[in-house]
């Protein structure tokens, strides 16, 4: 019998193990993390969907910030995202030097 060796596209099964543990995972209490989030229905408008991802999967409490793109599942090919990922780079590069 072949072993499975598991992929990336695994990971996209919500029943996945590696998926359910992490997810039941509690982030480290000092990590600082953002967000970035399409929605096809509007900028700035929590709620809706990627057109694959609904929002409230996307969300995450605790998020330093969080940018809501007018953007389909795409969103990194998004100029707006781009210029937010560029902020967060800046705004971490200022307050660590690293």
């Amino acid at each position: 019998m072949q072993e499975h060796i598991a992929t990336g596209i695994d990971n996209l099964d919500p029943e996945n193990p590696f998926v359910l543990a992490l997810g039941n995972s509690p982030m480290k209490d000092d990590l600082i993390y953002h967000s970035i989030i399409g929605n096809q229905e509007g900028a700035d408008q929590p709620g809706g969907s990627d057109g694959v991802v609904p929002y409230w999967s996307s969300h995450l409490n605790g998020a330093a910030s969080e940018w809501i793109v007018k953007s389909d599942h795409s969103v990194h090919r998004s100029p707006s995202a781009s210029r937010e990922l560029q902020r967060i780079l800046l705004l971490h590069l200022r307050e660590t030097g690293k």
